[in-house]
């Protein structure tokens, strides 16, 4: 199963700020900000084992995409399915057998 997975991820990045010091100088810092990034990324999955455990694998995989390239036994994936997926959807998919 492949395809493209659209997540959230959050990225530390520096953001100026301008601040008015006791004297009266206007100055230019930067401080530490997190930014919330929406990315589009290529993701696979790739199960071995039982025909029915592979069939309940395909049902769980399609609501929790990987993250990148996972290859797991079917049935480990359906018993923590959370240990290989993250928060996100499918852009698009593809089961290929």
């Amino acid at each position: 199963m492949y395809g493209v997975v659209g997540t959230e991820r959050w990225r530390r990045v520096k953001q100026p700020v301008w601040i008015r010091r006791m004297d009266g100088v206007v100055q230019r810092y930067h401080k530490w900000t997190d930014v919330r990034i929406v990315t589009e990324e290529r993701a696979r999955y790739e199960f071995y084992g039982r025909g029915r455990d592979l069939y309940e694998a395909i049902r769980i995989a399609t609501k929790h995409p990987p993250d990148g390239y996972v290859d797991v036994d079917a049935l480990e994936f359906v018993r923590n399915y959370r240990d290989y997926s993250v928060d996100g959807v499918w852009v698009w998919y593809e089961i290929e057998s």
